[in-house]
């Protein structure tokens, strides 16, 4: 098959949709498929766009100003330009290159899916909620309806897009994690640790690895440090991640308040070795956040042998069931007493909870299996059989 992927950012900095995507294509181009990414590049506070081996064909535009909506006419014409694909597969919603995607599949009479990634989450949709109204008013709910297929990350995420009306066919399909990259990438950073690795030596280790952003309950995990670390004096926190510079500084400073700034490292973005590291290293991986379609950083810590806490906002509400992790409620109540808890383990407890989780991700999350279920999907769609990751609900 021929597969066009499309999605408005493709920078590190942007959190997991890049990440997974790179997964997705550099798997499907290994099954021997066509594979193509049209995006844009130049947001602020932001690196470049993740460039792709070939043989994948890769567009990269420039984003516009105002880079809101990604608003274009390059990436347009290149998309329309183009030879049609067999299969156009959107990811994300807001941004303007997944409408020129949809506007192309219905010209060139081809099947689209979109990738919600969150984007319609109830919480979601209550940040700038009048420019999301009027989008969804002008073209946004318009170009779902008339996708072929919805593809979701969990089933929490199908529930939602049914109560919000949308009744086309849905698959439901997890990010998935490269076990085969991962183990690889440790390698790699245990024969060469990043320079950082110093300041943590003969240290038990907290990791948080993701965005500096309320959303993510970074203010929450603060506040619970600040009350735990005392009790914990073999523990330290570790922040990992980008963020802007308003929000890692007030952080900052919040720490420095509270007095746990020594007990708080800030290493920023970091290249994938360094990001395989932090997990091998970390005893326990936490991420309190207050909103996920899926959660990657979840997936990747299990995939790293790394025991997670995390909160009910997000779909992993099995972790304790799976003996890998906790779960709480998004709030500072709830997180403290469940993070004492876990601090409380002994390391044997942890490295067994690890263990636990990188099975579970061999054998429910593996990129092996999504790529199947993508696969399945697209052929599905041109009529074939019915996939197996078919939402019935």
């Amino acid at each position: 098959m021929d597969i066009a992927h499309i999605i408005g950012f493709f920078s590190p900095e942007h959190g997991g949709p890049p990440v997974s995507l790179r997964n997705y294509a550099m798997g499907q181009q290994t099954r021997g498929h066509a594979i193509r990414l049209y995006t844009l590049e130049g947001f602020r506070h932001t690196s470049p766009a993740f460039r792709l081996p070939a043989p994948i064909r890769q567009v990269v535009a420039k984003v516009p100003q105002p880079e809101r909506l990604g608003a274009s006419k390059e990436l347009r014409a290149a998309i329309l330009a183009d030879p049609p694909a067999d299969i156009y597969h959107l990811h994300g919603i807001w941004m303007r290159p997944m409408y020129y995607g949809s506007e192309k599949a219905k010209q060139a009479g081809r099947p689209y899916l979109i990738e919600i990634n969150g984007a319609l989450d109830p919480l979601e949709l209550k940040t700038k909620p009048w420019r999301k109204r009027i989008a969804r008013w002008m073209y946004q709910d318009r170009m779902i309806h008339e996708a072929n297929c919805l593809h979701v990350n969990s089933e929490r995420e199908a529930v939602h897009l049914r109560e919000l009306g949308f009744n086309q066919p849905m698959v439901v399909i997890p990010a998935g994690f490269n076990l085969a990259e991962a183990d690889a990438l440790a390698r790699q950073g245990e024969e060469n640790p990043p320079a950082w690795a110093a300041q943590l030596k003969g240290r038990r280790v907290l990791l948080y690895l993701a965005r500096v952003f309320p959303g993510k309950g970074i203010d929450d995990l603060i506040d619970a440090w600040a009350a735990l670390a005392a009790q914990f004096p073999d523990w330290d926190l570790v922040i990992v991640g980008p963020g802007t510079p308003q929000d890692v500084e007030s952080r900052k400073q919040k720490c420095a308040v509270m007095g746990i700034d020594q007990r708080c490292h800030w290493i920023g973005l970091v290249p994938d070795r360094e990001r395989a590291w932090a997990y091998r290293k970390a005893d326990l991986y936490v991420l309190p956040s207050h909103k996920e379609n899926f959660g990657n950083t979840v997936q990747e810590a299990l995939g790293y042998g790394t025991p997670v806490l995390t909160t009910t906002a997000t779909p992993w509400l099995q972790l304790e069931a799976w003996q890998c992790g906790w779960v709480c409620d998004d709030n500072v109540p709830s997180l403290t007493p469940k993070l004492a808890s876990a601090l409380q383990t002994s390391p044997a407890d942890l490295r067994r909870m690890g263990t636990a989780g990188r099975r579970i991700i061999e054998t429910r999350f593996s990129l092996d299996r999504v790529v199947d279920d993508q696969l399945a999907t697209y052929e599905w769609m041109r009529g074939g059989l019915i996939p197996r990751c078919l939402y019935v609900g």
